[in-house]
């Protein structure tokens, strides 16, 4: 089994995934124990909130574990990771679409659009460069 050469736009990607997935965990661990630590987690008259509180914020530990599924499959040159990365990328361009046409439309507060840019140009180049012949090649392997 020959050793497959992994494109410089890969590697990026992949610290991309893996400092965010493990940010995101982070983040959501912290705020697990902030719930703890305040009390509203414990058994008395709060404590369906506190229920409600973790479960909320387990969503940042789940977040962060995909993160770093889709790190380590980029890593390994994996299809499916490939795959996740061009999906997750036009969900981001589209929602930034999504966000310029709510602002447009509805009085409601929607995040300035020059928040929301450069994460869309990031989104942008990811599916340009998932789509380019270096990173096809090196998926189909």
């Amino acid at each position: 089994m020959g050793l497959v050469k992994r494109p410089v736009g890969v590697t990026i990607l992949t610290v991309y995934w893996i400092l965010s997935g493990a940010a995101s965990f982070g983040q959501g661990l912290r705020m697990i124990w902030d719930v703890v630590l305040a009390g509203d987690a414990l058994p008395g008259e709060r404590s369906w909130w506190g229920l409600v509180l973790l479960l909320v914020n387990v969503f940042p530990c789940v977040m962060g574990v995909f993160g770093l599924a889709i790190g380590l499959g980029l890593w390994k040159l994996r299809r499916w990771a490939r795959r996740l990365v061009i999906v997750l990328s036009g969900l981001g361009v589209g929602s930034v679409a999504l966000t310029f046409v709510l602002r447009q439309v509805t009085d409601r507060w929607v995040p300035p659009l020059w928040l929301w840019l450069p994460m869309a140009a990031f989104y942008f180049l990811c599916l340009i460069y998932m789509f380019s012949h270096d990173a096809k090649q090196a998926f189909s392997t």
